[in-house]
C-alpha cells in the first residue's frame, strides 16, 4: 500500500495545499486529501482518537516508509508551528518528491535497457560454446577433458559473479528513514 501511495504524495500535498489556500485548517484539509485520494490515504480520513500531531505521529509509525516519514513529519511541524510559510514549505517538499519520482523512473527506465544488454552479454558466449559444441567434434572432445571441464566451471562461476556484482552495482539505493 505505502509503495502505491508514494507517487500521490506530490498530490496529496497540491490537495491539501490547495484546501489550507482556501482557509481550511489543516487537519480538514489532510482529511479532505485523503478523502479524494482514497487507497492507503484513507487510513488518514478519520476521526481523531487523539490530537491530530499524535495521530500523524501514529500513521507514520504504521506506514514506516521514508517518502510517508518525510510528508507526515513535515505536515506535524506544520502543525505544531503554523505560520505563514505553511504553503512554501509544502510547497517545495511537493516539488522534492516530484524530482525523486522523476529522477527514480528515469534510472529504472535507463536500466531497463542495460539489463537487456547485460542479458545478451551473459547469455552470447554460451550460445556460442553450445554451437561449438554441437557443430565442432573436437570441441566436444577437448571440453570434455578435465581441462575443458575446468574452463567451463570457471566460465560458469564467473559469470554468475558478474551478474551478482552488475545486479548490486545497478541498483538504486532506497532512501533512509530519517524521522523513523
Amino acid at each position: 500500500d505505502n509503495m502505491d501511495a508514494r507517487d500521490q504524495w506530490p498530490d496529496f500535498l497540491a490537495i491539501v495545499r490547495s484546501r489550507i489556500g482556501s482557509g481550511e485548517p489543516l487537519p480538514d484539509a489532510v482529511r479532505a486529501a485523503a478523502r479524494l485520494l482514497g487507497g492507503p490515504f484513507r487510513d488518514l480520513d478519520r476521526a481523531w482518537g487523539g490530537s491530530f500531531v499524535s495521530e500523524l505521529d501514529e500513521a507514520r509509525r504504521r506506514w514506516s516508509d521514508p517518502v510517508s516519514d518525510r510528508v507526515l513529519t513535515t505536515l506535524r511541524i506544520a502543525a505544531t508551528t503554523g505560520g505563514a510559510h505553511v504553503d512554501a514549505v509544502l510547497s517545495a517538499l511537493s516539488v522534492s518528491l516530484s524530482d525523486e519520482m522523476r529522477i527514480r523512473a528515469a534510472h529504472d527506465e535507463a536500466l531497463t535497457e542495460q539489463r537487456m544488454t547485460a542479458g545478451v552479454a551473459l547469455v552470447s558466449p554460451w550460445v556460442i560454446l553450445v554451437l561449438g559444441l554441437a557443430t565442432n567434434p573436437q570441441a566436444s572432445v577437448a571440453f570434455a577433458l578435465p581441462t575443458g571441464r575446468l574452463i567451463i566451471v570457471g566460465g560458469a562461476l564467473a559469470t554468475i559473479g558478474g551478474y551478482l556484482l552488475a545486479r548490486r552495482a545497478a541498483r538504486l539505493s532506497s532512501p533512509p528513514r530519517v524521522f523513523a
